[in-house]
């Protein structure tokens, strides 16, 4: 009864969706023969191949959408060595290796467990090889559910225009944990054509492209333009959180590549670039308008001998470009300047407070990125590892500057020690700039006197912990006293009942006296009150984001 359920869900996949269907049920590589491949999964034959299927699906050459499913006998996973490079695509196709019996696409929105059950390893088709390989002429096809690997140019070459990639292992082993078989220095997905979809913000959709020998996601040339790479895991495994990197770099955009979308404004559409052996993201030539959102990018290429040559998105593929005034330089991306943070904070309740600053084009609207970070980047710029939230139509002025504070609700810990940062995109052209330099949340103390809550507990002044006397402050020890040492004195150390700033200074964290509170025994002002960039907060809901969706066509 399973085995007529099977056979029936893939008549109708074949029937439904397709003007010709073609079974593979032969893991055995040979020879082509297009005449052994038809759409029926049960005949017992065993005598369709990858390659006879390719081979039908050319031959078929309508111009409609073939499929190409699945139902190779035997226990899997099943692994399909090569004698030579897989023949390429030339007619639109659907390859679905969720066709074979077993497999299962992903459902966790963190982490994985999609169960794939067709392999693709390139090891012994020889030299100069790619993988799954796709011309202009099948544009418009789809490739789900495969394991890719081992082949010694790429593993995925798109030379095809919309096209999707969705649920597939680029580089690694079948259970996405480790690298796959690596000869040569072969990109994982290598792509030249336009409006090429690399995954999705659903979970089903979710690729892992780690591993590889060279780059992750390679996107080349002018006519590589509206592609959307979204929530894949690049460089890290299935779960996203440990490392199988990819060689060089995790996504690079080169040779005039431009209006690509890495991430987006949708959850689930932000991507783990993390743990490659060189830049998270590189934007390389003269390309433009390479926006870069809601991303998690961390722990790439982690030297500290060579720390600015391993960003989290590297503009030019030379380390940190500075900012410069007005934002005048041109360049891939144009040089997008990025924000400036400083005086972060944050509260027992989580809340983060900061300020920022950008100076860019004059008169110009941006969307601002912010994220946190457990450590700064050996380089002092970036990453970012976790995204916090963002803020569109943030509006510069005529001499090109915004300025203002901001403030997130997280689950980060209260006692502070993290780094953020921030990325700036221009909302007319999608120019995404690098990390900004990294600044240290500290944690925010009670400024006893001033009538506000000041680090977030629910407690004012008097009521507030931070602000009852400690025993331990006594005339005479420490700093020097100016008297005797009888309790209760007020000559160096406050002692009494509510301290008040303008009193005198107030013993703190159990031995070293600040004026009015601080942090971790320092002095320090209060944190920066929430004020407004004119427009900048007023914009900062769904309609700010309609409106940059509207921009990169998502």
């Amino acid at each position: 009864m399973k085995r007529i359920l099977i056979l029936c869900c893939l008549f109708f996949w074949a029937s439904s969706l397709h003007a010709e269907v073609f079974c593979v049920d032969d893991a055995v590589d040979g020879p082509a023969n297009a005449a052994d491949c038809d759409a029926d999964c049960g005949d017992g034959l065993q005598n369709c191949s990858l390659r006879d299927a390719i081979f039908a699906a050319n031959g078929n050459g309508d111009g409609e959408i073939d499929g190409i499913i699945f139902n190779i006998p035997g226990p899997g996973p099943h692994t399909l060595f090569f004698a030579s490079g897989l023949p390429t695509l030339n007619t639109p196709v659907h390859i679905d290796g969720y066709t074979q019996p077993g497999s299962s696409r992903n459902t966790l929105e963190t982490g994985g467990n999609a169960v794939l059950m067709v392999e693709l390893d390139g090891s012994t088709a020889g030299p100069s090889t790619n993988g799954v390989s796709l011309t202009p002429g099948s544009s418009g096809s789809t490739i789900e559910g495969l394991v890719i690997h081992g082949f010694t140019t790429t593993n995925v070459r798109l030379d095809a225009d919309d096209t999707r990639f969705l649920g597939n292992f680029i580089g690694t082993d079948v259970q996405g944990e480790l690298p796959g078989a690596s000869l040569g220095l072969p990109d994982g997905i290598f792509i030249k054509g336009a409006n090429n979809v690399i995954g999705g913000p659903k979970p089903g959709d979710r690729n892992v492209i780690s591993g590889n020998a060279f780059v992750g996601i390679a996107v080349v040339g002018e006519n590589a333009w509206g592609n959307i790479i979204q929530g894949n895991h690049i460089g890290a495994d299935v779960t996203g959180t440990q490392n199988v990197g990819n060689g060089y770099v995790g996504i690079s955009l080169l040779f005039g590549s431009h209006d690509n979308l890495i991430g987006g404004i949708e959850p689930g559409a932000g991507n783990v670039i993390a743990f490659n052996e060189g830049s998270g993201v590189s934007v390389s030539d003269l390309g433009g308008g390479n926006a870069v959102l809601g991303n998690s990018i961390f722990s790439n290429f982690e030297n500290e001998s060579f720390a600015d040559l391993g960003l989290g998105i590297d503009l030019n593929g030379d380390g940190i470009t500075p900012n410069d005034l007005g934002d005048l330089d041109e360049g891939p991306n144009r040089l997008q300047n990025f924000p400036e943070l400083s005086e972060a904070f944050v509260l027992e309740n989580g809340q983060v407070l900061f300020q920022v600053s950008l100076n860019s084009e004059p008169n110009q609207e941006y969307r601002l990125e912010f994220f946190a970070n457990e450590a700064c980047d050996a380089s002092g710029y970036g990453e970012g590892k976790i995204f916090l939230g963002s803020i569109d139509f943030v509006n510069t002025d005529a001499g090109g500057s915004a300025a203002g504070a901001m403030s997130f609700a997280t689950t980060l810990t209260a006692q502070g020690g993290f780094f953020l940062t921030a990325t700036a995109t221009s909302l007319d052209g999608g120019d995404t700039s690098e990390f900004s330099p990294c600044v240290q949340v500290l944690q925010a103390a009670e400024q006893c006197g001033n009538d506000a809550d000041d680090d977030g507990d629910g407690s004012v002044d008097c009521s507030d912990p931070d602000c009852a006397p400690q025993p331990s402050c006594q005339e005479g020890q420490q700093p020097p006293g100016e008297g005797g040492d009888e309790p209760g004195s007020t000559e160096d150390c406050q002692s009494l009942p509510c301290p008040s700033p303008t009193v005198g200074p107030q013993w703190v964290n159990g031995g070293a006296c600040s004026l009015g509170g601080g942090i971790l025994g320092e002095e320090n002002p209060s944190p920066a009150p929430w004020i407004s960039f004119g427009i900048f907060l007023v914009a900062a809901g769904l309609l700010g984001v309609r409106a940059l969706g509207r921009r990169l066509g998502v």
